[in-house]
């Protein structure tokens, strides 16, 4: 018997017990949603497939392109985990991560377009100040963002909110 059988026949019976894969230490699995069923139910999140790197959000900017004063854009990550990364750098190298999530009220992101969430990955956790420059990048960004998402489809791209990400990956899916 598969387990969903053995849990989806166990409900009718009592309480049902769920114990997601997400919960077994060191698992990348998704973790339990205890909002699920309710009007606040996230559901997208372990769903969500993985999909290249959404470039076509950028145009024009490509690898290379100058975002802001002296930042680059130096690559766009795979959508995995629901989110992606967008690398910028300096000719020294990287300078600052940032980690683009669906667009969310209760996360203050450093820059936001209509449907994306832009944050920067300092290791502040949300506290850490970010450096004038790179913020000045990300509102750039958010703007070049802003204006392909209606013709790129950037509801399609399988991005979730940072709560959702931390719910079902960790704390640690945000880098």
């Amino acid at each position: 018997m598969r387990r969903r059988d053995f849990i989806g026949g166990a409900v009718g019976v009592a309480t049902a017990v769920t114990v997601a894969p997400g919960v077994l230490a060191g698992s990348k699995e998704p973790k339990t949603d205890p909002t699920a069923g309710t009007d606040e139910a996230i559901t997208v999140g372990a769903k969500l497939p993985d999909a290249p790197p959404p470039w076509h959000l950028f145009a024009p900017l490509t690898a290379g392109s100058v975002v802001s004063q002296s930042l680059t854009l130096l690559s766009v990550s795979p959508v995995t985990q629901g989110g992606f990364t967008v690398e910028l750098g300096t000719s020294e190298g990287v300078a600052a991560r940032i980690a683009v999530c669906r667009a969310s009220r209760s996360v203050d992101a450093v820059a936001t377009t209509d449907q994306l969430g832009l944050l920067v990955v300092n290791g502040g956790h949300g506290r850490a100040r970010t450096d004038e420059s790179v913020a000045k990048a990300v509102v750039a960004l958010a703007s070049v963002i802003r204006s392909n998402e209606a013709k790129a489809d950037a509801d399609r791209v399988p991005v979730d909110t940072y709560e959702a990400r931390v719910k079902h990956f960790g704390a640690d899916v945000i880098g």
